[in-house]
């Protein structure tokens, strides 16, 4: 099968997993309200908001049926072109199914896309509720259906038994965990210093000679 077919699943994968290490950020950062002099509470809100902009437009890229881009109908499509086995076909009927079953959900995505994250439009929020509801759920389920779809095609495309499935590890849940325990150190040291009335140097503050 073409070699590029397989680049193209490696890239979507990587796409989708960021898009998955993007939405369990989202979750766990969500709620986070920022308060006075509370640096934790608003690097997680900034957060909140980057990473549901990335996963939303990884995942309206990946569900495209229109862009240039590279996306899951265009790898169907490429894959059936190279003579695949039987029931490498059989699968791709399935995943076409798969596919149109979802068009709801896909054209709430590419309108939120076009409406909201990729373009300032005249459409206030609740009226884009309205007209695209899609829940943190349905947004789950497009990662899991584009990853199931991807790691099937990977293994089949893939030739080297010794490298025959791509592997992710989720670290989000460890990582939040490190980051959040670092900024609240931060913030616990920061205050303290404040308190005893100890200065932080500003860059004005530095001497140049440290650094030449």
């Amino acid at each position: 099968m073409s070699n590029g077919c397989l680049d193209f699943c490696e890239k979507m994968l990587s796409d989708v997993y960021m898009a998955k290490t993007c939405l369990g950020l989202y979750e766990l950062t969500l709620g986070c309200d920022p308060k006075p002099l509370e640096m934790k509470d608003q690097f997680f809100r900034f957060s909140n908001r980057c990473c549901l902009y990335t996963l939303m437009m990884l995942l309206s890229k990946m569900y495209d049926i229109n862009k240039e881009a590279i996306t899951l109908h265009k790898l169907l499509n490429a894959v059936e072109q190279t003579n695949p086995r039987n029931d490498v076909k059989a699968h791709i009927g399935r995943d076409k199914e798969l596919l149109s079953s979802l068009s709801s959900d896909i054209k709430c995505l590419k309108t939120l896309r076009d409406k909201f994250y990729a373009h300032s439009d005249t459409t206030d929020r609740d009226q884009l509720r309205m007209i695209a509801p899609l829940t943190t759920s349905k947004i789950q389920y497009l990662v899991e259906c584009a990853e199931k779809i991807l790691k099937y095609y990977y293994r089949a495309l893939n030739s080297d038994s010794s490298n025959g499935a791509y592997h992710y590890n989720d670290y989000v849940i460890a990582d939040f965990l490190n980051i959040k325990s670092q900024l609240e150190h931060y913030f616990v040291l920061n205050r303290r210093n404040i308190e005893n009335g100890i200065s932080i140097s500003t860059p004005h503050d530095v001497n140049r000679s440290d650094h030449e």
